[in-house]
């Protein structure tokens, strides 16, 4: 009789131990599987972010290029104001020398 009561003990011993691996390991796989969906929530938001920041730099540079339009036409028109200027000097400065002829 002592016999067969250590070897239920020793069965039930072994099945708790059993029955606690395999707990564990479904809690693993569990554990596992909440931290794959959480990266992948995380990396999914960070690909958001990253795309926002790209549509933001890219018209931050076409802000840059139209500035730098802006500043060429802005230039070419002062060169054809300083043009017309100086025809309209040369022009008055003519007209005044006509008149002393």
């Amino acid at each position: 009789k002592q016999w067969y009561q250590r070897r239920v003990a020793i069965t039930a011993g072994a099945q708790v131990i059993a029955l606690r691996r395999s707990l564990k390991a479904k809690v693993d796989r569990e554990v596992e599987e909440a931290q794959v969906i959480a990266l992948r929530s995380l990396k999914a938001k960070v690909d958001r972010e990253v795309e926002v920041e790209r549509e933001v730099l890219h018209l931050i540079l076409d802000s840059v290029e139209a500035l730098k339009d802006l500043k060429l036409i802005w230039i070419w028109a002062v060169k054809e104001a300083l043009i017309l200027l100086t025809l309209t000097w040369r022009f008055l400065q003519g007209e005044f020398l006509l008149e002393k002829i």
